[in-house]
């Protein structure tokens, strides 16, 4: 008897507690679009939010409510959004609709949603007028009597007309009064958009908000703001990326402000959020035959108070490797953002470096100062002047090379998206002219290295790619240039599938008369990558290298050349592409069997 009661007593315990759990149980949604346009039916299943529910869901009802409450707003503004404008939109959830369900009224459970659209005729524009606009002023595509009404256009184009404005120095315009009609007889949407123009204004002075090691004057003098010149929309955007790209930031917000100053002028606001002081990073390269490659940096971010950035960098090459040598660079470099100009960054910088390849041990000297102007988004241009002295170990003996040498640089980068581009070019072009003391000749090191990029399908999941690098040495002979300044191919900056600088010339001879193989004057690569997007994450490659190295002039040395084909995987992460590939040599003798590289990023 005892046994009875208590589990009564827990019988009736399950009773009281059930109705405040919650319930499980919708067996799927049904989802109708009654129209002959297959891009809007997909588009309509894209941004329902109950579709991922067709095969049912073990959420709340309430979740399920909530949805099916905001699926009208949201199927309403995927038709606006391509010109139908008399749809009916259905969402029975267990036979009643959803937006006639009260709130307190939520069923505790649910079993079935059924969403239908009746889609209606297409609507186009009829009278359209958005005024008053500057003179000149381009209409937007497809805003114009007769085309379709859809509702993306009409914001585009309201937009566009806010923008001609401020591009001519009123900031402050804004819409007056917005007025859409549409006729259900005609099918026709008729538009009237009035904007109020406000005056044409001038930059007021730059708050700083949010700085903390950072002095107010210094991001002033990096943002470069014309106080007291017409507004322009174009020169916010140049201020934020000049605080941005100091990467002493690691958010940059710029802020208009909503009234004018004491003199009639418009403030605006840099809101900052500061990146970390101190920053240091590792890489690391691995190549089957010429082994693994470590790198380490470090960097202060803001040295004085200016965004002064310094970096100090080793990275070693070779490790693991029995033959040649282990190859290293030790750097340091000061950079200062802001001088002379908002868009000059000064820099100093001193390099050590140890090659070495069985045949000649190298070790170099550079001293260099450098000013980097930013021309554009797209263009930055480089000047300076260096000081190389470097002392080169071969079978001809111990010679030293210095120079005093003045390089010029510009960088053309159009790229969309800089760590793995589907679109534009980036192309470097450098020439550095030098001056030689004691053996070593004057002359000047030209090098150009130019990359394209195309997706060739809608969705950019196949892409082409494309590098030539050309670069020559004119006015010194072979003997007479400095040793590091002279060209090689082979590895995986340039000839996948041939070991690391495995293509030089054999134009100099040592003291017993056999001759060894240095790097040449000219060199001329080029690479096409072929890169196929399986999935979000995850991307095949195939791709083939090829690079000759020549002396005296393009294609003076017979057969000196050689090719590497292979494949590839990339794995896509926050900081990159984590590339894998296999290559194999294809032409020349310089390599045999595959190799295989693993590293951070694309290959170019």
């Amino acid at each position: 008897m005892t046994g009875c009661s208590n589990w009564r007593y827990i019988v009736l315990a399950a009773a009281l507690i059930a109705p405040s759990a919650p319930s499980f149980a919708l067996d799927g949604v049904t989802f109708k679009v009654h129209s002959d346009d297959k891009a809007l039916v997909a588009a309509l299943q894209d941004a329902s939010l109950l579709m991922p529910f067709r095969r049912g869901s073990k959420q709340p009802a309430q979740d399920i409510m909530s949805k099916a409450r905001a699926e009208y707003a949201v199927l309403l503004d995927t038709l606006y959004a391509r010109g139908y404008f008399g749809a009916e939109i259905t969402v029975l959830v267990d036979g009643r609709e959803a937006g006639d369900i009260e709130l307190l009224d939520t069923p505790e459970n649910i079993a079935k949603v059924e969403v239908s659209v009746t889609s209606g005729p297409e609507f186009v524009f009829g009278h359209i007028k958005i005024s008053p606009l500057p003179g000149n002023a381009s209409p937007v595509d497809g805003f114009a009597r007769g085309e379709v009404a859809a509702s993306g256009v009409i914001v585009d184009s309201t937009a566009a007309g806010i923008d001609e404005w401020r591009k001519r120095g009123f900031a402050m315009t804004k819409v007056l009064r917005s007025t859409l009609l549409a006729d259900h007889n005609t099918q026709k949407v008729d538009v009237d958009i009035a904007l109020q123009r406000g005056p044409r204004l001038s930059f007021g002075n730059l708050a700083v908000r949010g700085e903390r090691s950072m002095r107010q004057d210094r991001v002033i003098a990096i943002a470069g703001l014309p106080t007291g010149e017409q507004f322009e929309p174009e020169e916010l955007d140049m201020v934020a990326q000049r605080l941005r790209r100091t990467g002493a930031f690691r958010s940059v917000t710029i802020q208009e402000g909503t009234a004018l100053d004491a003199d009639g002028n418009l403030p605006i606001t840099a809101i900052l959020v500061e990146e970390r002081l101190r920053r240091l990073a590792v890489s690391a390269d691995v190549a089957s035959l010429d082994g693994l490659t470590l790198g380490v940096v470090g960097a202060h971010r803001n040295l004085f108070g200016g965004a002064e950035r310094l970096t100090l960098s080793a990275y070693a090459t070779g490790i693991g490797v029995d033959s040649g040598g282990l190859d290293y660079s030790l750097s340091a470099t000061y950079e200062r953002p802001a001088t002379f100009t908002p868009d000059t960054t000064f820099a100093l910088g001193v390099q050590f470096d140890r090659e070495q390849d069985g045949r000649t041990t190298l070790d170099a000297t550079n001293s260099n100062a450098k000013l980097t102007q930013y021309f554009s988004n797209t263009l930055t241009g480089t000047g300076g002047a260096a000081y190389q002295l470097s002392r080169a170990v071969d079978p001809s003996g111990t010679t030293i090379y210095k120079s005093l040498s003045f390089p010029l640089g510009l960088a053309w980068d159009t790229r969309n998206i800089k760590k793995s581009a589907s679109d534009g070019v980036y192309i470097t072009a450098d020439m550095k002219p030098y001056v030689g003391f004691g053996g070593t000749e004057s002359g000047v090191r030209n090098e150009i290295d130019a990359r394209g990029y195309l997706g060739v399908t809608p969705s950019d999941s196949l892409i082409l790619a494309a590098r030539v690098q050309l670069g020559m040495i004119t006015g010194s002979s072979l003997a007479g240039a400095p040793r590091e300044d002279l060209f090689y191919s082979g590895g995986p900056s340039t000839v996948r599938g041939q070991p690391y600088k495995s293509l030089g010339v054999f134009a100099l001879t040592g003291d017993s008369g056999a001759a060894f193989e240095t790097g040449g004057t000219h060199y001329l690569g080029g690479s096409l990558e072929a890169r196929q997007k399986v999935s979000d994450t995850i991307g095949l490659v195939g791709f083939l290298d090829a690079g000759r190295i020549d002396v005296g002039g393009f294609f003076e040395t017979k057969d000196n050349w050689h090719a590497g084909a292979g494949v590839g995987v990339r794995y896509m992460t926050a900081i990159g592409p984590v590339r894998l590939d296999v290559a194999g040599p294809v032409a020349g003798d310089t390599g045999g069997g595959a190799q295989v590289y693993i590293g951070i990023g694309q290959a170019f």
